[in-house]
């Protein structure tokens, strides 16, 4: 059993990774897996330095801890980063190239799709053109299988970008690549994540992984502030930095946890969480268990 944090430095991280990490580090215990730390820095436009040391900060401050994976910043940036892992995205993304019909390339840009009148889901408008995959300018973009919406369980995005204009790796296209590469089995998300799982599992089957397809998923309920909104990075209210100066305790952190999944003992810390929650309790937040709630944050 492996797990796995894979925050990204593009804002300071917020009570809702805390939740995520949390719940991940103590199903790897229960479970007697290891645990990876794999820090999602692609986004270069985004990254920052202070952002990066935000995640070690935070974990410190939470007191969890990971078999594998930097250390710290010097080790992140030497071994790390995903820019190290390019040679894999390429092969990856020459593998989908290499599959008849299997992507598309796409010359839309975000004003084009907003004037479109798209709200989502991609409107297919260079699905059929026929455009070269190595076309100048263009993103390239997986086909999406019209049976893959059978259950309700597909991508709603439609057919999503896989590699950049800027001969980048998509998000969809390097979480799943590292997944499958580090052996990760157990992945917690929140639900907003749901359709990113579902393009994930399109493209594991699309380049015959075998790890990923077999994964265990628990998907969360979302977090939300007092009045009903989702937390974001660009919102920097309820960031764990903004807690942590406001005099909010780790101890504080975890009795929240504690008490959203139902805990009576007094929890205090992450040992103390992992001592009162079994397997059982920790999956139970799956959504395909208790709905799709919200969970409010009252710390």
């Amino acid at each position: 059993m492996r797990g796995r944090l894979a925050p990204t430095p593009s804002g300071y991280l917020h009570i809702g990774n805390a939740f995520s990490f949390i719940i991940t580090w103590c199903l790897t215990r229960r479970l007697g897996g290891t645990l990876l730390l794999r820090i999602d820095d692609l986004d270069t436009d985004r990254k920052r330095p202070d952002f990066v040391a935000d995640i070690f900060e935070n974990l410190a401050w939470l007191g969890l801890d990971w078999q594998e994976g930097p250390r710290d910043i010097a080790g992140f940036d030497a071994a790390w980063s995903q820019d190290r892992r390019m040679p894999l995205y390429r092969a990856a993304i020459e593998r989908l190239r290499a599959i008849p019909g299997a992507l598309f390339a796409c010359e839309c840009s975000r004003g084009q799709l907003a004037h479109s009148g798209a709200t989502g889901r991609y409107p297919g408008i260079c699905r059929d053109k026929g455009l070269p995959l190595d076309t100048p300018g263009t993103k390239l973009r997986f086909r999406t299988p019209d049976s893959a919406f059978a259950g309700g369980f597909g991508p709603q995005a439609g057919d999503f970008i896989v590699w950049k204009k800027d001969d980048r790796p998509a998000y969809q296209l390097a979480s799943v690549v590292d997944d499958e590469h580090f052996g990760v089995t157990h992945i917690v998300r929140g639900a907003d994540l749901r359709d990113s799982t579902a393009m994930q599992l399109l493209l594991a089957g699309t380049l015959g992984y075998t790890c990923f397809p077999q994964a265990r998923f628990l998907h969360h309920p979302l977090l939300v502030d007092r009045e009903g909104r989702k937390f974001s990075k660009s919102d920097g209210s309820l960031s764990l930095r903004a807690l942590r100066e406001g005099g909010v305790t780790a101890a504080a952190i975890y009795r929240w946890v504690a008490g959203t999944l139902g805990v009576t003992v007094k929890v205090a810390q992450a040992g103390e969480l992992l001592d009162a929650c079994d397997e059982n309790r920790l999956m139970a937040l799956d959504i395909s268990v208790r709905g799709e709630a919200p969970i409010p944050v009252a710390l």
